[in-house]
């Protein structure tokens, strides 16, 4: 049980614990589904070398795009743009080497005695063939990392794109008189209620820090820093939201809280750590 490690035991295994649905997403998904069609497209003794062909094309092709995709993630995402923006911003800019990629397969799959276009059908191939040919996997490609990022909780590429528009306008702080107390923390153990001083998200739950010690409760990472933000709480870490109050100084990386705490800062929310703690 990650929750029965110590501290540094536990941030190592929850690190490990959010790779894994990444690595599912760049290797095992594309994989599978190019298998899949290529098991489906062929008979007789030649579907296991489609469906081994068609595998290595559709994984190195989704890695590519993944590829061209990763260095506009970063600034998209500070400005507040969808996920679903990014994805084909960067599956348009992989286009070419992508088509380049296929007919260079064609070579290979003809080596196995299949009909298919190789590099010698490439100067035939109209801009129009081009983008028509890239509706279908487009579509798959968006609508397989949309459900990743469903299934991770709205993690993808290491961002939480349900905050992506939050941060690009980030919240003035509201004073910690507005509610009485957060909605997540009726399910803290009674004896621990009381002032909260940060929530950290582990996998599916939440780790409550309050001024009569923590508890781990279940709950969703996103509701409770909605909650604690309309007490004056401070995301400064994708899995990390203070209340903005107990913030004694900050250092490069990371926050240093009047409990002794020692919270990690990311880098797309320093900014907003500046503006709104005024630090």
């Amino acid at each position: 049980m990650i929750n029965a490690l110590p501290p540094a035991q536990r941030d190592q295994a929850s690190k490990i614990e959010r790779l894994r649905p990444e690595l599912y997403r760049l290797l095992a998904t594309p994989a599978t589904v190019g298998f899949i069609i290529g098991w489906a497209g062929a008979f007789g003794e030649r579907r296991l070398a489609s469906a081994c062909l068609w595998s290595l094309l559709s994984l190195t092709g989704w890695l590519l795009n993944d590829l061209f995709t990763r260095p506009f993630v970063a600034p998209l995402h500070r400005r507040g743009y969808p996920l679903v923006a990014v994805l084909i911003a960067g599956f348009f800019l992989a286009a070419p080497l992508s088509v380049l990629l296929n007919f260079s397969f064609g070579e290979l799959f003809r080596l196995w005695g299949f009909q298919r276009n190789g590099l010698d059908a490439l100067g035939s191939m109209s801009l129009a063939h081009m983008v028509n040919s890239s509706i279908a996997p487009l579509l798959l490609w968006l609508t397989l990392n949309l459900a990743a990022c469903r299934i991770n909780g709205g993690m993808l590429y290491g961002r939480d794109w349900s905050a992506a528009r939050a941060l690009a306008s980030p919240l003035p702080v509201r004073p910690a008189t507005a509610i009485n107390e957060p909605a997540f923390l009726r399910k803290v153990k009674p004896a621990l209620r009381g002032r909260v001083i940060a929530i950290n998200a582990e996998l599916h739950y939440v780790r409550v820090y309050t001024e009569h010690g923590e508890d781990l409760i279940h709950y969703r990472f996103r509701d409770a820093v909605a909650d604690m933000q309309a007490l004056g709480g401070l995301q400064v870490h994708r899995s990390w939201c203070v209340a903005a109050d107990e913030i004694a100084f900050t250092g490069a990386q990371s926050v240093a809280l009047k409990s002794g705490l020692s919270v990690p800062v990311g880098r797309v929310y320093k900014r907003e750590l500046l503006q709104v703690a005024g630090f």
